[in-house]
């Protein structure tokens, strides 16, 4: 018989969010204060720079968010799996009258 452990895979899913998500909320405000630079510091040497800079930073931006919600998913597609696998134990399980 297959044993599975829906606490360890709650506990993934939560441990996932705990050690991940500030590294991206960290990435995500050191991004933020890049933008306080001027554009225009680019522009004296070649404005193909500073065209370069903002595609970058709000590129990164936009893959930092995509990063955020899919881990939110994530976690929340692990809590369904130990859900869905508790119920299906319950259905499955024989009881003896």
């Amino acid at each position: 018989m297959i044993e599975v452990d829906v606490g360890a895979i709650r506990a993934l899913g939560t441990a996932l969010e705990q050690q991940t998500a500030p590294g991206l909320e960290a990435a995500s405000e050191r991004l933020k204060a890049t933008r306080a630079i001027e554009h225009s510091n680019f522009t004296s040497v070649v404005p193909s720079l500073a065209v370069a800079y903002v595609a970058a930073v709000e590129f990164m931006e936009e893959e930092l968010r995509t990063k955020r919600a899919h881990l939110t998913e994530i976690q929340s597609r692990l809590n369904t799996t130990a859900d869905n696998w508790e119920a299906t134990e319950e259905a499955s399980t024989i009881v003896t009258r």
